[in-house]
């Protein structure tokens, strides 16, 4: 009996003694100050154990990581209210259309559109009617573009187009009418209000405009703003 009770005795402090050291690793696991576990550490099943849950929690965090990462990819590529294409998406196409043009002696065009009258809109229906009327020409102006070019809401009432692959300069012209009498040809209804819209667009055309960005988005903004006025 004696025997029997220092047996149980000796195997108790064992399971005790290997809690401590599980529990210590795990600590020091947690705490990142350490990154492989030797052998002599621990008992081989509570190394396979370890090894297990390290191997799953590290599989966890990556596929945590990578959702957040295409989440905000996908927040900075595009523009919440509408979902085209963001500011800063516009300006990255843009420096690769540019590019690409430069490369293969291609010519292409940016289009710059304002609704005319959209604080009027705002101010009358409530910023509510605002956005509505702003996802509704987003969704025309998508319907009324190729799938090739690019469009994007270049900031509140403003969007952008990149029209690609021209043959010349007046195909530019061409799309810009498409655009408008796709947005003026009906009105809009907001909230039981019809609203007829009015436009003012600009084009810029690589090269005859500029050959950077800038030269391009600065002639661009001229050209807009000369039809308003």
């Amino acid at each position: 009996l004696l025997q029997c009770s220092l047996v149980r005795h000796k195997r108790i402090k064992m399971l005790e003694d290997e809690h401590k050291k599980v529990a210590s690793l795990l600590q020091e696991i947690r705490s990142g100050s350490v990154h492989e576990i030797e052998s002599k550490a621990a008992p081989s099943g509570v190394l396979k154990v370890l090894d297990a849950k390290l191997v799953e929690e590290n599989a966890r965090l990556l596929l945590k990581v990578q959702a957040q990462n295409r989440q905000l990819t996908h927040v900075a590529q595009h523009d919440d209210l509408t979902g085209l294409g963001s500011r800063l998406e516009f300006e990255r196409v843009l420096g690769v259309t540019l590019s690409r043009a430069k490369r293969q002696k291609l010519q292409f065009a940016v289009m710059l559109l304002d609704l005319d009258k959209f604080k009027q809109v705002d101010d009358t229906y409530g910023h509510h009617c605002g956005d509505m009327l702003l996802q509704a020409v987003a969704s025309r102006l998508r319907r009324s573009v190729r799938q090739e070019d690019f469009l994007a809401r270049w900031g509140g009432d403003e969007f952008a187009l990149i029209i690609t692959d021209m043959k010349k300069p007046k195909d530019s012209a061409a799309v810009a009418k498409k655009v408008i009498a796709a947005l003026t040809k009906e009105p809009l209804l907001l909230d039981g209000a019809h609203v007829n819209l009015t436009v003012s667009v600009g084009i810029a055309c690589y090269p005859y405009a500029g050959d950077t960005i800038d030269e391009l988005m600065r002639h661009v903004d001229l050209a807009m703003y000369r039809v308003k006025e």
